[in-house]
């Protein structure tokens, strides 16, 4: 696995697909190499085998935030807006009441236009930071659109 990330960082994408295939070879269940092969599989111009993995990472870990931002983007990519709000609504379910994470959700879902998700997730931002003038002002901005 850490090969792999070191290659990854390099840029050098297709050497970390195989050392990372090589560490899923030996524990499939290494949630983050999943998501870390869906991000070098995805610059490497391979989507469907992107969203596989990334997929895959999440029903391993399912509050693996990478691997849920990683899928949003790829489907962003791909013209799939609708299906990466619904990935960054689940990642807002899965985030608890983490208000890093819904903050995160909620910026993706606004640059997406998808009103009604932003609303639902600022609705969750705003019962983890109910005194945050400024989460109230945000929210209460996606109910002036």
């Amino acid at each position: 696995l850490h090969l792999g990330e070191l290659r990854f960082a390099g840029r050098d994408f297709a050497r970390s697909v195989a050392w990372l295939e090589r560490a899923l070879a030996q524990d499939p269940g290494l949630a983050p190499a999943w998501c870390r092969m869906g991000n070098a599989l995805r610059m490497l111009g391979r989507s469907a085998e992107a969203e596989q993995a990334f997929r895959r990472g999440i029903a391993i870990a399912p509050s693996l935030e990478d691997a849920y931002v990683g899928l949003a983007f790829l489907l962003r990519e791909l013209g799939r807006a609708k299906e990466a709000a619904g990935v960054m609504a689940a990642l807002a379910e899965a985030a608890g009441g983490r208000r890093e994470v819904l903050e995160k959700a909620l910026g993706f879902l606004e640059d997406l236009g998808q009103v009604e998700p932003s609303r639902r997730v600022g609705e969750r931002l705003l019962q983890a930071a109910p005194e945050d003038p400024g989460v109230q002002s945000r929210v209460g901005r996606l109910y002036s659109k």
